[in-house]
């Protein structure tokens, strides 16, 4: 005699490697790609927590359950890493139009490019692999993430970092700003908060930028209190509004063969253009996966 079915789908428990093994089994920004976590040192080669673990799972659910959001079902993790394998790698630029323009959703319904109301979007879990944050699913404010995501997908060393300001001192003063900078915004009455993305364009007073944790598509019950439903778009803001301002308007650049000049190297040993050198940045390709989701 058989029980009832259980109505909830199976939970992903996927143990992909031991502590001695990490390294060279997961990479973030390349998807499962085993060659590139060590290659020349590689743009990855800094410690990260592997947050589809067994171990990672059941903490980030037991943090996730004071908000009552669910952990990613198997399916919607197995997606989520195709959708991660195609997204480009030549510019920063290039990888969150890629974000920005996605329509594929998960088994839900939602798409991959914005919080999801009940479950964890597994792609801005994923995203968190670039910093030294733990999220709590996709609640956790992300923008500064998916940035520094985005800049090693491109082979660019970033902040690891998940938050807004640490990206205000980043690569050089870009005086012009062109496309693809970084724009740094600060809360009026939160210096230690802000935003972060990419520059787009500016009138006298507004700057238009594309980036993650954007926009209100409406509350999201599964988070805080306040936090919308935020997606990867593009976006104007006032460059002096009265929650937050532009602090800072940073440049790094991409030479011919994959030659770029910004950021700290230090972790990765890495020369930085703040000590006067160039570094030739191993840039990764993308993990051939299964293309039906």
């Amino acid at each position: 005699m058989t029980g009832a079915p259980n109505p909830e789908p199976k939970r992903r428990r996927l143990v992909l490697a031991s502590a001695a093994s990490l390294a060279t089994s997961v990479v973030p920004g390349c998807a499962r790609a085993p060659a590139l976590a060590t290659a020349n040192g590689g743009p990855f080669a800094y410690p990260f927590t592997d947050y589809w673990t067994r171990d990672a799972i059941d903490a980030r659910a037991r943090r996730m359950r004071l908000y009552g959001t669910k952990q990613a079902l198997d399916e919607d993790v197995a997606a989520a890493e195709v959708v991660i394998a195609a997204a480009p790698h030549d510019a920063p630029l290039s990888v969150m139009r890629y974000f920005a323009s996605l329509t594929a959703v998960g088994s839900t319904g939602e798409k991959f490019n914005s919080r999801w109301k009940e479950y964890e979007n597994p792609v801005i879990v994923w995203f968190f692999h670039a910093t030294g944050t733990t999220p709590d699913g996709d609640c956790t404010s992300w923008c500064a993430a998916f940035l520094s995501w985005t800049l090693e997908r491109c082979g660019i060393a970033s902040e690891h970092s998940a938050s807004s300001q640490a990206y205000a001192s980043y690569g050089a003063e870009a005086n012009p700003p062109a496309p693809g900078d970084i724009v740094v915004f600060q809360n009026v009455g939160d210096p230690t908060h802000g935003h972060v993305a990419l520059y787009l364009g500016e009138t006298a007073d507004m700057v238009r930028i594309i980036g993650g944790n954007q926009g209100d598509a409406g509350p999201i019950p599964s988070c805080p209190k306040d936090y919308p439903i935020s997606s990867i778009g593009e976006d104007s803001r006032p460059k002096q509004g009265s929650h937050q301002v532009v602090r800072a308007i940073r440049h790094y650049e991409l030479g011919a063969g994959g030659d770029a000049e910004s950021t700290r190297g230090s972790r990765t040993g890495r020369t930085s253009p703040r000590r006067g050198g160039r570094a030739r940045y191993f840039t990764p390709s993308p993990m051939r996966l299964p293309t039906s989701v």
